[in-house]
């Protein structure tokens, strides 16, 4: 019985943990969109490209949020067991991407600046 209950601590941690990443891309999302831009010219060496690239990775970070925010309020009342591990499974590996998204973003926006 303690592993079942350890196991319940670890998943609830990682579901913490990526909510909390995920949200952490639309506060990125918001600084890119909020003063990424002066009068129509991106701030990173004029280079349009790494605002829009931003910008598109914290759209597709926003709508993943609201979508797996929305399976997991579902998530207990689907029968399934291959359709919830199908969600869990969509879940990390969008996470793992996304968080690569992101350090390839920072690092494109940083080599910019110079």
């Amino acid at each position: 019985m303690p592993t079942v209950k350890l196991r319940e601590h670890a998943v609830t941690l990682s579901w913490v943990i990526v909510y909390c990443l995920q949200v952490f891309s639309v506060v990125v999302f918001g600084c890119i969109v909020d003063q990424g831009w002066v009068n129509t010219i991106c701030i990173y060496n004029g280079n349009p490209d790494a605002c829009h690239f931003g910008n598109a990775v914290g759209i597709i970070a926003f709508l993943a949020l609201m979508a797996f925010l929305a399976l997991d309020a579902v998530f207990d009342n689907i029968s399934n067991v291959m359709h919830r591990k199908y969600i869990v499974v969509a879940d990390v590996i969008f996470s793992g991407v996304l968080r690569l998204l992101h350090t390839f973003t920072a690092m494109k926006q940083c080599s910019r600046l110079g």
